[in-house]
């Protein structure tokens, strides 16, 4: 599954997600102000820019902050030491990591 975000900058956003979150860019298209990135095999993620020329399958107007109402789970394999880099890159944290029992397989063995 791959999700598509819609950015005011592509390339600040390839840049946390590269250099904070540790994904790969797999397909960059500037001319069309868009990115296919990549993580762990398992994590894809597209970013374009928000007022840019891609098609959009919008619901209503979007206004920032993006990403209301909508999460995100990466899989990875250190939550914490994740969490970290994101702080010590100065993104906004909504909210803390808790430990959350969903009784859940797929999300064996740390259920983070």
């Amino acid at each position: 599954m791959a999700v598509e975000l819609d950015v005011s900058d592509v390339a600040e956003s390839v840049r946390f997600y590269t250099t904070v979150l540790g994904f790969a860019v797999a397909v960059d298209r500037p001319e069309r102000r868009f990115a296919y990135l990549t993580r762990d095999a398992c994590v894809d993620v597209m970013l374009q820019a928000a007022d840019g020329p891609g098609d959009r399958l919008r619901t209503g107007a979007l206004e920032r902050p993006f990403g209301r109402g909508a999460s995100v789970v990466i899989p990875c394999a250190d939550v914490d030491a994740l969490f970290q880099a994101v702080r010590a890159a100065g993104a906004r944290v909504a909210s803390p990591i808790e430990e959350r029992d969903y009784n859940v397989d797929v999300l064996v063995p740390t259920r983070r």
